[in-house]
């Protein structure tokens, strides 16, 4: 696979400190006192969560977890060294810390469980490089909104807004649209049973085309088009915007941008100079929505392109199963998602004749802004619940018994012979102890060789 991911960590640690931290993690997974712990991670472009859960916790609490720590990406020159420096922090304070499992879910495409972050020099993540380099049996990589997909599964009821209920069907497929930083798309199928997991598909929904509902959005367009790089291949045709350009935190901004250029007249100095000079633009123009018409406008178009987007996902995929608004925008700004008369659910079932099987779509507003963390943990342990299962039928285990009950019977049998010869040799009282207290004895006997034999 071409990394040099030890080499990285010693530089990282200094000396011999991998090989040492290796040896440490070899012995205590081979104690008995070992605590097995499962590994949880969420890696952005910017930053890297990481938190360590007890195997035994089947529900996602991060308030009960082991360890955790967040990371800032640019202090590192490898994902390698960012879980370095968090096992090391583990070490210390956890005796006889063993990763069963970890699972990270990372922000773009997943290939034979690799990741490159083009936009990250030195930041290749590689799953069967982690197992080797840091000793963990299994290591699972997915993409960030598929863990948001399965983190659905571990959401309570009051984790959840209801914005339409819909007529749920439990047997239908679930769509989930997350704006954020970009903006994800991807669907679900429901889990075949209990404790397996559901089927989550990852798209680049939030790469189709923009399409303008208004004629002020018609120069939005072409504005954004003269702003974004056109490809070669497509020099046949104009600049192409994609949805993510308009819904997703950059987008807010460059709504703002395009408002300030079309109405001067409106633009307040006070106002326009924090946003424009601060380092989170979006945050600003969402504070200012009730004191400033740009803001406003803004904010105004933004979610309705938000809704709209949301119904064309309803409509390809006909989530009769929910449709689901998460990411981290939504749950900041409730206002203007919620209730029928909200300009992101007018513009959700503004879809002309198709109207009404909208209307027929359980939608709800996703309040968690973990539940890509949460599918990372739900993935992992239910690696964890495979491993057990594929170690009680494992062939080896078989054999290991069956070799066991031929001893046993064979020991059985030695005891009936030495019975039978003592109710010949000895009186009726004197066999009777001896079948008491030999019974007793091989009770305990074969209660020790099965366990030794289930533990190995």
């Amino acid at each position: 696979r071409g990394s040099n991911t030890l080499a990285r960590i010693e530089l990282f640690l200094g000396g011999d400190a991998v090989m040492e931290r290796k040896k440490s993690l070899r012995l205590q997974a081979e104690g008995e006192n070992a605590r097995p712990v499962l590994l949880a991670g969420d890696v952005g472009g910017t930053n890297c969560r990481l938190i360590l859960f007890e195997t035994r916790d089947l529900k996602f609490q991060s308030d009960r977890a082991v360890h955790r720590n967040v990371f800032q990406n640019d202090d590192f020159r490898s994902f390698s060294d960012v879980l370095c420096r968090f096992l090391s922090e583990a070490d210390s304070k956890i005796p006889n810390l063993r990763i069963s499992v970890a699972c990270f879910a990372v922000a773009g495409p997943v290939s034979d469980q690799r990741i490159n972050f083009t936009n990250r020099d030195g930041w290749i993540i590689d799953a069967r490089d982690l197992q080797s380099d840091f000793d963990i049996p299994s290591v699972i990589l997915i993409n960030d909104f598929v863990a948001n997909g399965h983190g659905l599964s571990t959401l309570e009821d009051e984790d959840l807004i209801v914005l339409q209920e819909g007529k749920l069907d439990k047997f239908a497929p679930i769509a989930l649209i997350g704006a954020g930083t970009g903006l994800g798309e991807c669907f679900i199928t429901p889990a075949a049973g209990k404790h397996q997991l559901a089927g989550v598909y990852a798209t680049e929904g939030g790469h189709v085309d923009f399409a303008p509902r208004n004629p002020l959005e018609d120069k939005m367009l072409q504005y954004i088009r003269e702003k974004v790089p056109h490809h070669a291949e497509d020099k046949n045709t104009v600049p192409r915007v994609s949805v993510e350009r308009i819904v997703s935190g950059k987008g807010l901004v460059t709504i703002y941008e395009f408002l300030r250029t079309e109405f001067p007249d409106e633009v307040m100095s006070n106002f326009d100079t924090e946003i424009m000079e601060s380092n989170d633009k979006g945050r600003h123009i969402a504070m200012s929505y009730y004191n400033y018409s740009l803001s406003k406008r803004a904010m105004d178009i933004f979610f309705e392109s938000y809704g709209s987007e949301a119904g064309n996902v309803a409509l390809k995929f006909m989530p009769f199963g929910g449709l689901y608004i998460a990411g981290g925008i939504a749950p900041k700004n409730v206002e203007h998602i919620v209730g029928q008369g909200s300009r992101f659910m007018d513009a959700f079932s503004s879809k002309g004749r198709v109207r009404s099987i909208l209307d027929g779509i359980p939608v709800y507003l996703v309040m968690k802004e973990d539940i890509g963390m949460r599918g990372a943990h739900f993935v992992a342990l239910n690696e964890l619940r495979s491993q057990s299962q594929r170690i009680r039928s494992s062939p080896s285990i078989e054999a290991a018994l069956a070799s066991k009950k031929t001893q046993v019977v064979s020991a059985l049998k030695a005891v009936n012979n030495s019975l039978s010869k003592s109710f010949t040799d000895y009186s009726a009282l004197w066999a009777l102890g001896t079948s008491v207290l030999t019974s007793g004895l091989f009770a305990i006997y074969i209660t020790k060789t099965l366990t030794k034999a289930l533990k190995q």
